[in-house]
Protein backbone atom coordinates (compact mmCIF):
# COMPACT_ATOMS: atom_id res chain seq x y z
CA UNK A 1 0.00 0.00 0.00
CA UNK A 2 1.37 3.49 -0.78
CA UNK A 3 2.49 5.27 2.38
CA UNK A 4 0.00 8.12 1.97
CA UNK A 5 -2.99 5.79 1.59
CA UNK A 6 -1.80 3.59 4.46
CA UNK A 7 -1.57 6.65 6.73
CA UNK A 8 -5.03 7.87 5.75
CA UNK A 9 -6.51 4.39 6.21
CA UNK A 10 -5.00 4.15 9.69
CA UNK A 11 -5.50 7.72 10.98
CA UNK A 12 -8.14 9.39 8.83
CA UNK A 13 -7.71 13.08 7.96
CA UNK A 14 -3.97 13.73 8.21
CA UNK A 15 -4.43 17.48 8.69
CA UNK A 16 -6.65 16.76 11.67
CA UNK A 17 -4.05 14.32 13.00
CA UNK A 18 -1.38 17.01 12.64
CA UNK A 19 -3.52 19.46 14.64
CA UNK A 20 -4.09 16.86 17.35
CA UNK A 21 -0.35 16.16 17.57
CA UNK A 22 0.46 19.86 17.94
CA UNK A 23 -2.19 20.20 20.61
CA UNK A 24 -0.76 17.19 22.43
CA UNK A 25 2.81 18.49 22.55
CA UNK A 26 1.59 21.84 23.92
CA UNK A 27 0.10 20.14 26.98
CA UNK A 28 1.71 20.94 30.34
CA UNK A 29 1.37 17.40 31.65
CA UNK A 30 1.91 14.00 30.09
CA UNK A 31 0.96 10.55 31.21
CA UNK A 32 3.86 8.31 32.10
CA UNK A 33 4.33 4.63 32.74
CA UNK A 34 7.08 3.24 34.94
CA UNK A 35 8.52 0.06 33.44
CA UNK A 36 10.33 -2.17 35.91
CA UNK A 37 13.25 -4.12 34.48
CA UNK A 38 14.25 -7.53 35.68
CA UNK A 39 17.66 -7.89 37.24
CA UNK A 40 19.81 -9.74 34.72
CA UNK A 41 22.61 -12.07 35.62
CA UNK A 42 25.25 -11.75 32.90
CA UNK A 43 27.04 -14.87 34.10
CA UNK A 44 30.76 -15.19 34.73
CA UNK A 45 33.07 -12.82 32.88
CA UNK A 46 36.37 -14.37 31.86
CA UNK A 47 39.43 -12.19 31.52
CA UNK A 48 42.73 -13.36 30.05
CA UNK A 49 45.99 -11.77 29.04
CA UNK A 50 46.56 -10.96 25.38
CA UNK A 51 48.90 -13.21 23.47
CA UNK A 52 52.12 -11.56 22.24
CA UNK A 53 50.65 -11.28 18.72
CA UNK A 54 47.41 -9.78 20.02
CA UNK A 55 49.26 -7.30 22.18
CA UNK A 56 51.44 -6.19 19.26
CA UNK A 57 48.68 -6.00 16.64
CA UNK A 58 45.50 -5.04 18.48
CA UNK A 59 45.88 -1.39 17.46
CA UNK A 60 45.73 -2.48 13.81
CA UNK A 61 42.66 -4.59 14.60
CA UNK A 62 40.97 -1.59 16.20
CA UNK A 63 41.81 0.61 13.21
CA UNK A 64 40.17 -1.86 10.83
CA UNK A 65 37.09 -2.03 13.06
CA UNK A 66 36.76 1.76 13.05
CA UNK A 67 37.59 2.07 9.36
CA UNK A 68 40.71 2.94 7.38
CA UNK A 69 40.47 5.80 4.83
CA UNK A 70 40.54 4.39 1.31
CA UNK A 71 43.60 6.38 0.27
CA UNK A 72 45.54 4.96 3.24
CA UNK A 73 44.52 1.30 2.94
CA UNK A 74 47.50 0.11 0.88
CA UNK A 75 50.08 1.68 3.21
CA UNK A 76 48.15 0.40 6.24
CA UNK A 77 48.15 -3.15 4.84
CA UNK A 78 51.91 -2.95 4.25
CA UNK A 79 52.59 -1.77 7.82
CA UNK A 80 50.38 -4.49 9.26
CA UNK A 81 52.04 -7.21 7.18
CA UNK A 82 55.48 -6.05 8.35
CA UNK A 83 54.39 -6.00 12.00
CA UNK A 84 52.72 -9.43 11.70
CA UNK A 85 55.80 -11.00 10.09
CA UNK A 86 57.20 -11.46 13.61
CA UNK A 87 54.36 -13.95 14.24
CA UNK A 88 54.33 -16.06 11.03
CA UNK A 89 52.36 -18.96 12.56
CA UNK A 90 49.90 -17.05 14.72
CA UNK A 91 46.25 -17.40 13.59
CA UNK A 92 45.31 -13.96 14.93
CA UNK A 93 48.14 -12.28 13.02
CA UNK A 94 47.40 -14.18 9.83
CA UNK A 95 43.73 -13.30 10.06
CA UNK A 96 44.52 -9.60 10.34
CA UNK A 97 46.94 -9.78 7.42
CA UNK A 98 44.34 -11.53 5.24
CA UNK A 99 41.67 -8.98 6.11
CA UNK A 100 43.99 -6.02 5.50
CA UNK A 101 45.04 -7.40 2.12
CA UNK A 102 41.36 -7.79 1.22
CA UNK A 103 40.74 -4.16 2.15
CA UNK A 104 43.64 -3.16 -0.08
CA UNK A 105 42.14 -5.06 -2.99
CA UNK A 106 44.97 -7.59 -3.13
CA UNK A 107 42.98 -10.78 -3.54
CA UNK A 108 45.95 -13.07 -4.24
CA UNK A 109 47.81 -11.90 -1.13
CA UNK A 110 44.65 -12.24 0.97
CA UNK A 111 44.10 -15.81 -0.25
CA UNK A 112 47.74 -16.67 0.45
CA UNK A 113 47.45 -15.34 4.01
CA UNK A 114 44.21 -17.27 4.50
CA UNK A 115 45.90 -20.45 3.27
CA UNK A 116 48.69 -19.98 5.83
CA UNK A 117 46.03 -19.38 8.46
CA UNK A 118 44.30 -22.62 7.49
CA UNK A 119 47.57 -24.54 7.84
CA UNK A 120 47.96 -23.51 11.49
CA UNK A 121 44.20 -23.58 12.27
CA UNK A 122 42.58 -26.05 9.85
CA UNK A 123 39.31 -26.21 11.81
CA UNK A 124 38.81 -22.45 12.05
CA UNK A 125 35.72 -21.64 10.02
CA UNK A 126 36.61 -17.95 9.86
CA UNK A 127 39.91 -18.80 8.15
CA UNK A 128 38.06 -20.70 5.43
CA UNK A 129 35.43 -17.97 5.17
CA UNK A 130 38.11 -15.31 4.75
CA UNK A 131 39.59 -17.28 1.87
CA UNK A 132 36.12 -17.57 0.33
CA UNK A 133 35.51 -13.83 0.71
CA UNK A 134 38.85 -13.05 -0.97
CA UNK A 135 37.91 -15.37 -3.83
CA UNK A 136 34.58 -13.58 -4.02
CA UNK A 137 36.43 -10.25 -4.28
CA UNK A 138 38.40 -11.68 -7.20
CA UNK A 139 35.24 -12.82 -8.97
CA UNK A 140 33.70 -9.37 -8.55
CA UNK A 141 36.88 -7.72 -9.88
CA UNK A 142 36.77 -10.01 -12.89
CA UNK A 143 33.02 -9.37 -13.34
CA UNK A 144 32.64 -13.14 -13.42
CA UNK A 145 29.29 -14.63 -14.38
CA UNK A 146 30.58 -18.21 -14.06
CA UNK A 147 27.96 -19.89 -11.87
CA UNK A 148 30.30 -22.80 -11.09
CA UNK A 149 32.89 -20.44 -9.60
CA UNK A 150 30.30 -18.68 -7.47
CA UNK A 151 28.91 -22.02 -6.30
CA UNK A 152 32.44 -23.11 -5.34
CA UNK A 153 32.77 -20.02 -3.13
CA UNK A 154 29.43 -20.77 -1.52
CA UNK A 155 30.51 -24.37 -0.88
CA UNK A 156 33.51 -23.04 1.07
CA UNK A 157 31.22 -20.83 3.14
CA UNK A 158 28.90 -23.75 3.90
CA UNK A 159 31.89 -25.75 5.15
CA UNK A 160 33.11 -22.71 7.12
CA UNK A 161 29.73 -22.48 8.84
CA UNK A 162 29.93 -26.14 9.82
CA UNK A 163 33.35 -25.56 11.36
CA UNK A 164 32.30 -22.38 13.18
CA UNK A 165 28.51 -22.45 13.54
CA UNK A 166 26.53 -19.27 14.12
CA UNK A 167 29.31 -16.87 13.18
CA UNK A 168 27.41 -13.84 11.82
CA UNK A 169 30.26 -12.82 9.51
CA UNK A 170 30.20 -16.21 7.81
CA UNK A 171 26.42 -16.12 7.47
CA UNK A 172 26.57 -12.59 6.08
CA UNK A 173 29.23 -13.63 3.57
CA UNK A 174 27.02 -16.48 2.36
CA UNK A 175 24.22 -14.03 1.63
CA UNK A 176 26.68 -11.70 -0.08
CA UNK A 177 27.79 -14.50 -2.39
CA UNK A 178 24.45 -14.05 -4.16
CA UNK A 179 24.07 -10.29 -4.03
CA UNK A 180 27.64 -9.75 -5.22
CA UNK A 181 26.93 -12.15 -8.08
CA UNK A 182 24.11 -9.73 -8.90
CA UNK A 183 21.35 -12.28 -8.44
CA UNK A 184 18.49 -12.12 -5.97
CA UNK A 185 19.48 -14.35 -3.03
CA UNK A 186 17.09 -17.29 -2.56
CA UNK A 187 14.78 -17.36 0.44
CA UNK A 188 17.17 -19.73 2.20
CA UNK A 189 19.90 -17.08 1.99
CA UNK A 190 17.46 -14.49 3.34
CA UNK A 191 16.87 -16.72 6.37
CA UNK A 192 20.62 -17.05 6.85
CA UNK A 193 21.00 -13.25 6.76
CA UNK A 194 18.13 -12.80 9.20
CA UNK A 195 19.75 -15.29 11.57
CA UNK A 196 22.99 -13.28 11.38
CA UNK A 197 21.02 -10.23 12.51
CA UNK A 198 19.49 -12.24 15.36
CA UNK A 199 23.01 -13.13 16.48
CA UNK A 200 24.31 -9.56 16.11
CA UNK A 201 21.28 -7.26 16.44
CA UNK A 202 23.41 -4.18 17.17
CA UNK A 203 24.99 -4.28 13.69
CA UNK A 204 23.43 -1.48 11.62
CA UNK A 205 24.81 -2.77 8.32
CA UNK A 206 23.13 -6.14 8.84
CA UNK A 207 19.86 -4.44 9.80
CA UNK A 208 19.92 -2.28 6.67
CA UNK A 209 20.76 -5.29 4.52
CA UNK A 210 17.83 -7.29 5.94
CA UNK A 211 15.48 -4.36 5.33
CA UNK A 212 16.72 -3.94 1.75
CA UNK A 213 16.25 -7.66 1.09
CA UNK A 214 12.66 -7.59 2.33
CA UNK A 215 11.97 -4.49 0.24
CA UNK A 216 13.44 -6.12 -2.88
CA UNK A 217 10.90 -8.93 -2.47
CA UNK A 218 7.97 -6.56 -1.81
CA UNK A 219 7.67 -8.11 1.65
Amino acid sequence: TPFGKAATDAFGDLDALDSELHAYVRRAKFQQIVLPFKSLDPGPVTIRELTPAESALIAYDRSMSVGVPQKEVAAFADRLRAAAAVYPDDPYALGLVAEAQRLAGRQAEAIAAADRWLKVAPNDGMALATKAMAQMDALVAEKSTDTAQWNAVRALLVTANKRSPDNPRILDAYYDSFSRQRVLPPMGAQKVLYHALELLPQDRDLRHKVAADFEARDM
